[in-house]
């Protein structure tokens, strides 16, 4: 089996960060439909107004829990996501890596499902076994016709050097 890039390159990482990223963006850029939410559900109490009268503090304290839960729920959500639209990807990498020997069958055929990236990658894998299996089969024939060759071509040279052996045999004899 292949060894597993570094952490920092692999796709489930950065899909991860990338939905942790739009979490954060979006708990910000909601924090005013949370406001009038708030207004709405408790009429009798103050606006959130966090806009308003904010302490560099209260900020700093607002944007560390923003950043820490869009962060944690981004992150663990994309790791979730990825891990599960790339099993099939992994499964697929799993079957083209394992060794085979010449007499093996080629791995494959690949399950096809949907009409996504990994349907298009094992589509792709499937007609290259095809040609492989027809290459390797055009090969054997090809050897076979060979060794036949040389056969024929060995049973040729054989026979006459036979019969030449044999008159110069007979020749040293009679002299």
């Amino acid at each position: 089996m292949t060894k597993r890039p570094p952490f920092l390159r692999r796709i489930g990482f950065r899909i991860a960060v990338g939905v942790a990223i739009g979490f954060f963006v979006a708990s910000w850029l909601t924090m005013p439909l949370w406001d009038f939410l708030w207004s709405i559900y408790h009429p009798d109490m103050e606006s959130l107004s966090w806009y308003e009268g904010w302490t560099t503090g209260e900020f700093i304290a607002v944007s560390l829990m923003h950043t820490v839960i869009g962060d944690t729920l981004g992150g663990a959500s994309g790791l979730i996501v990825s891990r599960v639209s790339l099993a099939q990807l992994q499964r697929i990498a799993q079957q083209v890596s394992a060794p085979f020997g010449m007499d093996d069958a080629l791995p494959g055929p690949f399950l096809v499902d949907g009409e996504d990236e990994v349907a298009q990658l094992a589509s792709a894998l499937n007609a290259m076994r095809a040609r492989s299996v027809d290459l390797m089969e055009s090969l054997r024939t090809r050897d076979a016709a060979r060794s036949e060759w040389v056969a024929q071509v060995s049973h040729d040279l054989r026979m006459p050097l036979s019969a030449l052996v044999n008159c110069l045999d007979l020749l040293e004899q009679r002299l």
